[in-house]
């Protein structure tokens, strides 16, 4: 024979079926929401990992870059264009990219 269960059979705590199904209904609601909430942040943390790896990768290029330029014989790397004052800025501006990259604070260049 076939079992029939009524929708409106009491439980052990007097609750029925439909308000089993529906206190069910709301504990995996809150759960889905908690894990929309969590993947939400992991997301923005993830993107702002990226970000920051980005930089990061950006000034390691520019880095390797100032260093591929350096002469041989081991002197600072000097602007093709022969003009002592540009070179001048361009080392400042140099110091100054540094000191933005790093919060403002003094940092000592490489020898």
């Amino acid at each position: 024979g076939r079992v029939f269960f009524p929708i409106a059979m009491a439980g052990p705590m007097g609750e029925t079926l439909v308000d089993r199904m529906h206190r069910e209904i709301e504990i995996m609601t809150r759960r889905l929401e908690l894990e929309k909430r969590r993947l939400k942040r992991l997301d923005k943390e993830l993107e702002a990992a990226q970000k920051t790896q980005g930089i990061k990768e950006q000034q390691a290029r520019e880095r390797q870059n100032a260093w591929t330029r350096r002469p041989k014989s081991g002197g600072p790397a000097r602007p093709k264009s022969g003009s002592g004052a540009a070179a001048a800025r361009s080392l400042q501006a140099g110091r100054g990219q540094n000191q933005a990259a790093f919060g403002g604070r003094q940092i000592s260049e490489p020898t």
